[in-house]
């Protein structure tokens, strides 16, 4: 359970982090910015990463 937790909280800091890189990298070309489309774009790309992650991990397995 505790370990179930430290993931969670860990996977929420990557996200939190890479959508702060990212809003910071479109925010400085001085371009107009919808944070809304940012972490929508974001969210789905690091859910998909993380569904093709872990269906790579348990490929050829018995968890499979």
């Amino acid at each position: 359970m505790i370990t179930s937790i430290f993931f969670v909280l860990g996977v929420i800091t990557l996200y939190w982090s890479i959508l702060n890189w990212v809003t910071a990298k479109a925010e400085s070309q001085n371009k107009p910015v919808n944070i809304k489309n940012i972490r929508v774009a974001v969210g789905t790309t690091c859910a998909v990463v993380s569904v093709f992650a872990l269906q790579l991990i348990v490929r050829d397995s018995h968890l499979s």
